[in-house]
């Protein structure tokens, strides 16, 4: 069984959920525009994070940050990019304890939701080009799941943009990375897995040299007056 391209194809994902192989073993379908679905033989989690890897994101730091504003602790929103949101729901009944039933939608692709039929799926998903996929959550869970996405979004984007307008400086940079990271947090390996400062006695900031937002370097540290 393939892999699928996530790299050059990450814009054009309306889902990815788990599904059980011939032989009884996790994968994960992949649903792209236009109904193309491509089977990867690699479980729904680890997809996730290959593609949060794409983003130099640390999930388990983009849970607890996003988890903090969005007063959530499970079943989160996934901001990997302001064009990549992932919205958790439910997709599959699991046989094992750690199968796992969790499927993401795209945000931005989703336009509305409906009810399913009774017996079969609880909703119906419908995207962008008009595909439709069923999920097991009921349409009211999946519009408040929605809207929580729709925050992480906005949130995410607040930071992106300042971030890479050519036409921000330096200082604006930094304070819109103090007004949503979180302090106390050193760069890692070149690249900003866990972005925020660091405030020394002698008032000395230290700042992530890589948005994980974009490519762009920022000033591993800037001196305060």
């Amino acid at each position: 069984m393939a892999r699928v391209n996530l790299l050059h194809r990450w814009r054009e994902i309306n889902a990815l959920f788990p599904v059980y192989d011939t032989d009884g073993g996790n994968a994960t379908v992949v649903l792209f525009a236009g109904g193309e679905r491509q089977v990867d033989s690699r479980k729904t989690r680890t997809l996730v994070s290959t593609l949060a890897r794409l983003f130099a994101v640390d999930l388990d730091v983009l849970k607890q940050r996003y988890g903090r504003h969005l007063e959530r602790e499970r079943e989160l929103p996934l901001p990997l990019h302001p064009d990549l949101v992932l919205v958790p729901v439910r997709m599959r009944r699991p046989l094992g304890k750690d199968h796992g039933a969790l499927g993401y939608l795209v945000r931005r692709q989703v336009v509305g939701c409906g009810a399913g039929k009774a017996g079969e799926v609880a909703a119906v998903i419908t995207f962008a080009d008009g595909t439709c996929l069923g999920c097991l959550n009921n349409p009211a869970t999946i519009r408040r799941q929605l809207r929580l996405a729709a925050e992480a979004e906005r949130l995410c984007r607040e930071v992106y943009a300042p971030l890479s307008s050519a036409s921000t400086s330096g200082t604006q940079r930094r304070v819109a990375l103090g007004r949503f990271f979180t302090p106390g947090v050193i760069v890692a390996d070149g690249v900003c897995q866990r972005a925020g400062t660091v405030r020394e006695p002698r008032r000395v900031v230290y700042y992530v040299s890589r948005c994980r937002h974009c490519a762009e370097r920022l000033s591993d540290r800037h001196t305060n007056p």
